[in-house]
């Protein structure tokens, strides 16, 4: 009797090299309203972030609560420093946790710039926290909240992003009108050294991920860098190949080990023959794999482009994808999902076990792509497109495969057997 094994969203572990399935599942947040950013304090507790909005999950993403808040605002980014401590940076105001996102209070910043929107925040431990406004001036907090100054940049431009390795190495990236350069802090931001000039267009970056005093990952609008000397030298990693007026956008890249780097991105055009999409580098080499997510689960019954906006991993198993139209999307590993009943009946596999020859039996006026993997989640065949009733399985050696079946963005797997040649 046949198997099948449904991966919601996804693929199976051929296409990202690992020995369990990477799985996708939308959750039901309970709102429309957008969503801009997500933090996981553990695998099951996650926090939530958007237009007038704050969700909190105890259970994985099964059940979201909605937090109160004292303030109304665009609440656009958090970090938590622990499993109490975390901080939210809104449009006009800045939130402070101590109780794991249950309470917030509104942290006083009167010395800084009110009539400036907030756009980026970087925590760097329970009282040390940078934010960016629009007008692109740095602003630090060394008490919690208490006092803000303005930090000092030796040259003038926007700042666009700033992340510390530790208590005193930091990283920020400066916008002139014609470069992007990277200056570094060995002194928790008292003073900054120019690094070198970055190789990216202006007005591109987005976000930085430094692992370590000599590896970082930048991200812009159409790819990723990558910088394994301090930020000397970067070489291109990612870049979208779509080929259409308007690039793809990497919105946020997480590095949760050295071996997995995960980000998303959107197609910027509200149309829908364009995806939303993830890519995924399994091992952190130059390789991405890329899953695009098309109008289905896209697009929204107005034709409303529901664009990922940013993501963020519990472990190097677990990850949460927020988007517009409250849209969470949960990644895992090794989960298994329920067949619709229609399917089970959609895709017919004969004989099995098989020796020789598989035949298939399906809708012919349908496009469907196959793949097959072997019994370690290698890809011993990548997807093509199905041109025939069969599929000469001859050459392969007696086993326990995969026969891996994408239709319309869902992609399911169906155990199957071959014998010895006949």
């Amino acid at each position: 009797m046949k198997k099948i094994v449904f991966l919601a969203f996804l693929a199976w572990t051929g296409l990202f090299a690992q020995q369990q399935p990477v799985a996708f599942q939308w959750l039901d947040s309970g709102t429309d309203a957008a969503l801009s950013d997500v933090y996981c304090i553990s695998a099951d507790t996650v926090v939530v972030v958007g237009y007038r909005k704050v969700l909190r999950t105890v259970d994985g993403g099964t059940h979201w609560d909605s937090v109160q808040m004292p303030v109304e605002d665009y609440f656009m980014k958090l970090h938590f420093v622990d499993s109490r401590t975390g901080y939210i940076l809104g449009r006009r105001h800045v939130l402070k946790t101590l109780d794991g996102g249950l309470h917030w209070q509104s942290i006083r910043t009167d010395s800084v710039n009110a009539r400036r929107t907030a756009d980026y925040l970087s925590v760097l431990n329970t009282d040390t926290v940078f934010i960016i406004r629009s007008d692109t001036a740095l602003w630090m907090t060394p008490d919690g909240g208490d006092h803000w100054q303005s930090v000092r940049i030796p040259d003038s431009g926007n700042v666009n992003t700033v992340q510390f390795l530790n208590a005193q190495t930091g990283f920020l990236t400066l916008e002139t009108l014609d470069h992007v350069y990277l200056l570094r802090t060995d002194d928790t931001a008292r003073t900054w050294q120019p690094v070198d000039t970055l190789p990216i267009p202006v007005n591109y970056t987005l976000d930085m991920d430094i692992l370590s005093p000599d590896t970082m990952y930048i991200s812009h609008w159409s790819g990723i860098i990558k910088s394994v000397d301090g930020g000397h030298q970067w070489t291109e990693i990612l870049r979208d190949t779509t080929g259409m007026e308007y690039n793809g956008a990497i919105l946020s890249t997480v590095v949760p080990s050295y071996r997995h780097i995960w980000s998303v991105g959107f197609m910027p055009l509200i149309c829908r023959e364009y995806p939303v999409f993830i890519y995924h580098n399994p091992d952190g080499g130059d390789s991405f794999d890329r899953v695009e997510f098309y109008a289905e689960n896209s697009i929204d019954d107005y034709g409303r482009n529901n664009m990922f906006t940013g993501l963020h991993f519990a472990d190097t198993l677990t990850g949460y994808v927020v988007g517009l139209h409250g849209k969470i999307l949960k990644i895992s590993q090794g989960q298994i999902f329920d067949v619709p009943a229609w399917l089970q009946n959609y895709f017919v596999v004969y004989p099995n076990p098989a020796s020789g020859v598989l035949h298939f039996k399906y809708p012919e006026d349908q496009t469907i792509d196959l793949a097959l993997a072997d019994n370690n989640g290698r890809m011993i065949r990548p997807f093509a497109p199905l041109n025939g009733p069969s599929m000469d399985i001859s050459r392969l050696k007696p086993g326990f495969y995969t026969l891996l079946v994408r239709y319309r963005n869902r992609i399911f797997g169906i155990d199957v057997i071959i014998n010895n040649r006949e």
